[in-house]
């Protein structure tokens, strides 16, 4: 839903007449068919150059059959297609996926697919884009920095998909979704609810605050000093979630589960910090907290 208003946007002030845009989450409970003949509607009507697929296609099921024939009406038209989620244990990269990635002219991604050279084309040209934020979505945030004072200590906003009452560390929801709701219980007793603010979907009852619009991130972000998360997938090496530019944004401090060095990101530039377990990141979450509170505005400042 983010991307999609945030395309929206972008076509309705920059292209207008000449692009067109459709959320692919209309698509969630339709059969292959009905989902084949609403793309070879949309292609015959707006007949483009170019078809961008933003986001993700996992929600656009289609059968072998269906996916041929909209790929038939695709001929001699360039497909650039973003991936922005990462996908692993719990979270398998669907067979409509592997077709988008095979068909795709431009594919670039966000570090979230372990071994995609395996599903693209020879001739298709990949590349690496990390998540970034929508300019026009989030321009008073870009104009205007943060504010000094904030709401609460710290704040993650994650969704939890550990998927039983009682998770279990290696075995229930995908892959870092225990260590996540272990961080987000950690520092619930370390800070107290009022101190900690927790939105998402999915947590225990009384743990969470509700859902933030998508719009709203940067905003409930700087409500805090510090924003925290781990991340599903720290196994892929270049991958990390759009949560992480929204909290450079925000221009707070942002404290996150340590998987591999990003290779893209200026961390001597940054304030980023790190830890290796749940444990670790409350105990470098406090020590931050320890400091005056000009010097944590000035550490957080750095990366707006």
């Amino acid at each position: 839903m983010g991307h999609s208003r945030a395309i929206k946007s972008f076509v309705e002030q920059e292209l207008g007449e000449h692009a067109s845009v459709y959320d692919s989450a209309n698509f969630g409970h339709m059969l292959s068919d009905e989902t084949a003949n609403i793309l070879i509607s949309l292609i015959r009507l707006s007949e483009p150059n170019y078809v961008l697929l933003i986001g993700s296609t996992s929600s656009i099921k289609l059968d072998a059959e269906s996916f041929d024939r909209v790929n038939g009406e695709l001929v001699g038209r360039t497909v650039l297609y973003w991936e922005s989620d990462g996908w692993g244990r719990g979270k398998p990269v669907t067979e409509t996926m592997k077709k988008w990635f095979y068909r795709a002219d431009v594919l670039l991604h966000a570090g979230g697919v372990k071994g995609l050279s395996s599903y693209v084309s020879p001739t298709t040209l990949v590349g690496l884009a990390p998540h970034t934020y929508c300019h026009l979505l989030f321009a008073q945030e870009e104009m205007h920095p943060p504010e000094r004072e904030t709401q609460s200590k710290s704040v993650m906003i994650a969704n939890n998909v550990t998927r039983s009452k009682i998770p279990i560390p290696g075995v229930t929801g995908l892959s870092g979704s225990y260590s996540r709701w272990d961080l987000a219980r950690r520092a619930k007793k370390s800070l107290g609810r009022e101190e900690f603010q927790l939105y998402g979907s999915g947590w225990p009852q009384n743990w969470s605050t509700g859902m933030v619009p998508f719009g709203d991130q940067v905003s409930s972000i700087r409500e805090s000093r510090i924003s925290i998360i781990w991340d599903h997938y720290l196994n892929l090496p270049e991958y990390v979630s759009d949560r992480f530019v929204y909290a450079l944004l925000a221009g707070r401090v942002h404290l996150m589960a340590q998987g591999s060095r990003l290779s893209w990101l200026p961390y001597s530039e940054l304030t980023v910090l790190s830890g290796r377990s749940p444990s670790e990141m409350i105990s470098i979450m406090n020590e931050f907290l320890s400091n005056t509170d000009q010097k944590i505005y000035d550490m957080g400042i750095r990366n707006w």
